[in-house]
């Protein structure tokens, strides 16, 4: 099942919780209890759905975008001759 930002969960370890992001591949959960948690979506059917809410098709953050551009712009610099490329590794996450 599909479930978005501002679901209401609970889960088996951590309690009730709010699902504060929705990335590809986990949800980020705040905790009553126990704070913020990263939780796989492998794992979805531990999460005991208390109040759904439709999930957005777009599931990328903001975060996640201003990281991947910071990235690109780090790799490049302008000097007098144009572009130049500076070797940078990539940030956890971020596909080269």
């Amino acid at each position: 099942m599909e479930i978005g930002i501002g679901s209401r969960i609970k889960h088996k370890q951590f309690g009730v919780g709010v699902i504060v992001q929705v990335k590809t591949n986990a949800y980020i959960i705040t905790f009553i209890e126990s704070g913020s948690k990263v939780i796989s979506r492998d794992v979805e059917n531990e999460l005991e759905i208390i109040d759904a809410t439709v999930a957005s098709e777009d599931i990328v953050s903001l975060h996640d975008v201003e990281r991947s551009l910071a990235f690109i712009i780090k790799q490049y610099t302008v000097s007098d001759f144009g572009l130049r490329k500076i070797a940078l590794s990539a940030p956890a996450g971020v596909l080269e």
